[in-house]
C-alpha cells in the first residue's frame, strides 16, 4: 500500500510540474509579446496582455487581475490566445500584426497573437 501511495504521489507531482511548466510557457509568450510592443515605444496603457497588463496599470483607474472586456475596449493593442476565449477577436475591429510561440500540453507549438485596433487614433505607433 505504501508503494502504491508513493507511486501515485510521484505521478501527481510529475503531472503538476508539467502543467505548471506549460502554463509558465504560455504566460511567458504573453509577456514577451507585450514587452516587444512596449519596447517599440507603445505606452503600457494602450496594451492589453493578460497579467502583463496588471503589472503595468498606468493609465487605468483600477488595479485588478480579473479579465476585463472594458480594458480591451480601451486598448489599442491586444495580445491574445485563441485557445482561451472569453473575448472574441473580430476582423472588423482588430488586425493581426504578430505572434509569439509557446508549447502546449501535447508539446505542439501554439501562438499568442498580437493585434492592433483597426480604428486606432492617429499618431499611435504601428
Amino acid at each position: 500500500m505504501k508503494w502504491a501511495t508513493a507511486a501515485l504521489s510521484l505521478v501527481a507531482l510529475a503531472a503538476s510540474a508539467a502543467w505548471t511548466f506549460l502554463l509558465f510557457e504560455r504566460k511567458t509568450a504573453f509577456w514577451k509579446a507585450a514587452e516587444a510592443l512596449h519596447q517599440r515605444g507603445i505606452p503600457a496603457e494602450t496594451i492589453y496582455a493578460g497579467e502583463w497588463t496588471y503589472y503595468h496599470p498606468r493609465g487605468f483607474d483600477e488595479l485588478t487581475t480579473d479579465f476585463s472586456p472594458e480594458r480591451i475596449e480601451r486598448s489599442t493593442y491586444l495580445v491574445w490566445d485563441p485557445l482561451f476565449r472569453p473575448y472574441d477577436v473580430d476582423e472588423k475591429t482588430w488586425v493581426r500584426i504578430g505572434e509569439e510561440s509557446y508549447r502546449w500540453l501535447d508539446l505542439s507549438k501554439r501562438q499568442v497573437s498580437v493585434y492592433r485596433r483597426i480604428d486606432a487614433p492617429e499618431g499611435v505607433a504601428r
